[in-house]
């Protein structure tokens, strides 16, 4: 009898297994898979027939509801979006159609870590709002042999009034904060989830020109410099690809400067972990970090002088863990705006069975630095709250840092 029961229970364990593994290769256990890397797809290219759209929402919806960390504390009701947004299904029958649609419902969700994995067009150029205005910001090949210079103003896209096209579009933006939000949209301006032209409205010096565009950009992520022999500079751009090695390059050109800037404004986030690495370099005490609560230890050549963070609304993400590990350490002052608003908390990728991938934090409760800060739908705020002027945009002065190397200065 003993030896038929184990038997039994062995033949028992090998059918579990097998269940499970198959289960698994299906991918029906989408709420099991990990931060597994996801590369994302153009809308055009979602392979998913209009018959599917509402099985796979319904999934995503599921998946939102049970594991999406701020549905309490944004007031998020999911059954009404979901009411919402299926309802809206039965009237759409394109896949850009269900992008859209994928694209407003995330951003119903008011964090900038719940997305879905959808690629962007882009033209070559930049924008910036400042002071309610929006200029151009950098030229690209696709406007400089149209006569259009740095600093021409927008002032209308596709017919609309450039302030009214940004409110439309924030429909489709992810974000914690309104912010950070309009950022994005300032971003939105030379960037597309969909194919096709745009029509711009400059005021140029010459007089206003209509000029129509079709649907890239590298930055160094890592640049310093000397300002006035005693000033030491770094701007971080990004915690993506090998950050730290780039930073430890630079920060040694620098680093017995008697004042360094850390300039974050430009940095979007990346990895946490890079991070808290760079962290150890500017930290003069032991501290935990606020995302991992792993113990920095201050490096052995850590900075021993004055420091200045230079933060914006596109701080955002691991950027923003990182100001808030140097904003607890003490051991800075910062300048600038708030930040985006939201380091992470945990966001997770999940994937569909029809293969719609898509990512929301899951952490519960919502982290808090180990001071207590909130770290998710409340940016940092500066010492120094300085922001950008027309004038000094105008004259290619840039108000922060200016701010910044007068605080340096003084005595």
């Amino acid at each position: 009898m003993k030896k038929f029961l184990k038997i039994a229970g062995i033949i028992l364990l090998v059918v579990v297994t097998a269940i499970i593994g198959f289960i698994i290769g299906l991918g029906v256990n989408v709420s099991d898979q990990s931060n597994h890397e996801v590369k994302p797809v153009y809308v055009s290219d979602i392979n998913i027939s209009p018959e599917m759209f509402l099985s796979d929402f319904t999934e995503i919806n599921n998946i939102v509801r049970k594991k999406y960390s701020h549905l309490d504390s944004k007031n998020i009701n999911p059954d009404s979006l979901f009411a919402k947004y299926s309802e809206r299904i039965k009237t759409i029958s394109t896949r850009e159609e269900y992008g859209h649609l994928l694209l407003e419902y995330f951003a119903e969700l008011k964090n900038g870590h719940a997305h879905v994995y959808f690629k962007k067009y882009s033209i070559d150029c930049s924008a910036i709002f400042v002071e309610g205005r929006v200029f151009i910001d950098k030229v690209g090949c696709s406007l400089i042999d149209k006569g259009i210079n740095d600093k021409d103003e927008i002032i209308e896209i596709d017919h609309i009034p450039v302030s009214e096209w940004m409110d439309q579009e924030r429909k489709f933006i992810n974000a914690s904060v309104d912010a950070d939000r309009m950022l994005i949209s300032v971003w939105s301006i030379f960037s597309s989830y969909f194919e096709g032209d745009r029509t711009f409205l400059f005021k140029t010096q010459a007089g206003e020109k209509e000029i129509t565009l079709s649907f890239n950009l590298n930055k160094e992520t890592v640049k310093s410099s000397v300002i006035q022999d005693s000033i030491a500079y770094i701007a971080i751009n990004s915690m993506m690809g090998e950050v730290v090695s780039e930073f430890q390059k630079e920060y040694e050109k620098v680093r017995e400067k008697p004042v360094l800037i850390v300039d974050l404004r430009g940095n979007g986030g990346g990895n946490s972990g890079n991070s808290e690495e760079i962290t150890k370099y500017l930290i003069r005490q032991q501290q935990k970090a606020c995302v991992s609560g792993a113990t920095l230890v201050p490096s052995d050549n850590h900075y021993k002088g004055k420091l200045i963070v230079l933060t914006g609304i596109e701080t955002f993400s691991a950027a923003e863990s990182f100001a808030l590990d140097l904003k607890e350490s003490g051991n800075a002052v910062f300048i600038g705006s708030p930040t985006g608003g939201d380091t992470g908390n945990g966001p997770k990728t999940f994937t569909t069975q029809q293969g719609i991938s898509f990512r929301i934090p899951i952490r519960k409760p919502a982290q808090v630095s180990p001071k207590g800060y909130p770290m998710e739908g409340k940016g940092i705020y500066p010492d120094h709250l300085i922001h950008l002027t027309i004038e000094d945009y105008l004259n290619n002065v840039d108000t922060v840092l200016e701010y910044a190397i007068r605080m340096a200065t003084q005595k």
